[in-house]
């Protein structure tokens, strides 16, 4: 046992943190490169009597204000967020927090903790700048000062580890009590469980076999040397690693969340494949990376490095040259309209998608989509109009970052939008996305039925099986073309009519990259597939296929 209130700690970078609906947790730090897994099973931080009763509220309040917190968080302006590393189950059974038995955490609740009273706030909560998470963390780690120091102590040097190597580290593990008044961390034995669960906090993501045949080279995770790490967004993860004796940006992938990673690697090859990096500055996929010899799940991708690259956010300030602010914005703007011009949506427009790099030269990154509240609003959330949104803002803040910029401490935007854009309550234009959502639904139905009806009705043989699997540019009405985007396929009976003019029609998005109608394409023969044409190269297709029927990889899965 060890007990070290009010001991300094090393620095902690977070691995993972997770609670269930037991009032147990578990937290997952590293330290000096020892990873260190605290479960704080809520059983046994109990006391009836004496000073260990506040430790046991304080635990419980604490725990009660990051739940909440991230209740709140389904309400608050952030839409897009970070990998935060959190885990959560509501089955006690499996919940990931226990010591490797069977028994299941106790439930009972202290009613005496009143979460939601002010003046019952904790003190440790107040000293973390009202951060419940943040708050907890330290809690869970109070008595390991004498522990780090004795089993992570600072390295004069730092041993170089490859990919695999950082994330199958050796693991202490401790379960934490209450024992006369004071928080006590009690080391113990490692389990198949608890190996386990390590195991599970690398990330892995399955990839469809569209991306599977993507020209794009694998590379095992031994063979890599990672060179840095960050916290930024959470949890610690790689982000720059060496092959040989070439650099790359690791972007990992997020298991909870791989639509993300598909729309982005299909974009960056998209992007490439038309040449659109001898245009602009923007990172290319160099490689996709796994376990062992697997090509069938991924961990992360290979993108260029940008050397000494910086957010474009960090140079809103008035140090900032005017001249160098004048130029990103007007290059942002170019940037913006070459992908437009090619049927590109960026997705998740915002100062912090934008890196300038050693030369003061702007980059743009990250495909994934999405939004970000204050640069976009969400229910112009991955469109051109979303696009121009959000890179009208970050010009505005390049010209002008005093009247532009977003007020962290007031958490509210200044006046940064222009003066006729009237922009909704958070949730008034969640309701408004749902309702527009649920609208294009109908209309698509009800356009689907009366396509039907025409074509029952038509005394022309219906379209042959190559127009129906192949669709391209040539069907594009000439206006459309000019503009870089395409009209809607009809319901998978061959390619759009040409006389259709409609914007919203012309809009719509296709295929696994979620983007407009371009090129040459292949329509699914599920008739209710819900993305119905896709791209030839985002398929891995270089002709129009021979088979009777194709079908995509989503429709595959679902008639196995």
């Amino acid at each position: 046992m060890a007990s070290a209130a009010g001991h300094r700690h090393p620095q902690c970078h977070v691995l993972n943190i997770f609670f269930d609906n037991h009032d147990s947790s578990a937290l997952t730090v590293l330290v000096n490169d020892v990873r260190f897994h605290i479960v704080a099973d809520a059983s046994r931080l109990k006391a009836e009597t004496g000073p260990g009763v506040k430790l046991a509220k304080e635990y419980r309040q604490l725990l009660a204000a990051v739940k909440q917190e991230e209740n709140d968080s389904t309400t608050r302006p952030c839409s897009k967020q970070n990998l935060r590393g959190r885990g959560r189950d509501s089955n006690s059974q499996d919940s990931g927090h226990g010591t490797g038995d069977e028994q299941d955490p106790d439930d009972e609740q202290d009613s005496a903790v009143d979460v939601n009273s002010p003046s019952k706030k904790s003190s440790i909560l107040q000293e973390a700048g009202e951060d419940p998470e943040k708050a907890l963390n330290n809690w869970l780690l109070t008595p390991f000062g004498t522990i780090f120091d004795k089993h992570a102590p600072k390295f004069a040097q730092r041993e170089e580890l490859s990919l695999q190597e950082w994330y199958e580290r050796p693991t202490m593990f401790f379960n934490l009590d209450i024992e006369d008044g004071e928080l006590k961390a009690t080391e113990v034995k490692t389990s198949r469980t608890l190996e386990k669960r390590m195991v599970d906090l690398t990330p892995k993501m399955y990839l469809p076999k569209y991306i599977r045949e993507i020209n794009i080279p694998w590379y095992p995770a031994k063979d890599i040397t990672v060179l840095d790490d960050s916290d930024d967004p959470a949890p610690y993860h790689p982000t720059r690693v060496r092959i040989g004796g070439e650099t790359f940006f690791i972007k990992m992938v997020d298991p909870m969340q791989p639509s993300p990673t598909k729309r982005e690697i299909g974009l960056m090859k998209k992007v490439e494949r038309l040449g659109l990096h001898k245009k602009l500055r923007v990172p290319l996929v160099k490689g996709l990376v796994g376990f062992q010899d697997s090509k069938t799940e991924m961990i992360g991708f290979l993108q260029t490095n940008i050397e000494d690259a910086t957010p474009l956010t960090h140079m809103f300030g008035d140090e900032v040259p005017q001249r160098k602010r004048d130029k990103w914005a007007k290059e942002s703007e170019r940037v913006k309209e070459v992908l437009h011009e090619n049927g590109i949506v960026w997705g998740d427009a915002k100062a912090d998608n934008f890196m300038i790099d050693k030369n003061d030269d702007l980059w743009i990154i990250d495909f994934g989509g999405s939004y970000t509240a204050g640069w976009v609003d969400p229910e112009l959330m991955e469109t051109v109009e979303g696009d121009d949104m959000g890179v009208g803002r970050i010009v505005n803040a390049l010209h002008d970052p005093n009247a532009n910029t977003w007020d962290a401490e007031d958490d509210k935007m200044l006046p940064f939008q222009p003066v006729e854009e009237k922009r909704l309550p958070m949730e008034k234009a969640s309701k408004a996305a749902g309702k527009k959502r649920k609208a294009d639904e109908v209309a698509q139905a009800a356009e689907k039925d009366v396509r039907a009806q025409a074509d029952a009705g038509n005394e022309q043989s219906p379209p042959s099986k190559r127009a129906r699997k192949e669709k391209t540019s040539n069907s594009v009405p000439h206006e459309a073309a000019a503009e870089g985007v395409a009209e809607e396929p009809d319901d998978g009976e061959g390619a759009p009519a040409a006389g259709n003019n409609d914007d919203n029609e012309r809009q719509r998005h296709y295929c696994v990259c979620n983007e407009l109608s371009s090129g040459d394409m292949v329509g699914c023969d599920n008739h209710d597939c819900h993305r119905q044409w896709f791209h030839f190269g985002c398929v891995g297709l270089n002709s129009a296929p021979k088979l009777k029927h194709w079908y995509c990889d989503d429709c595959k899965e679902d008639s196995s």
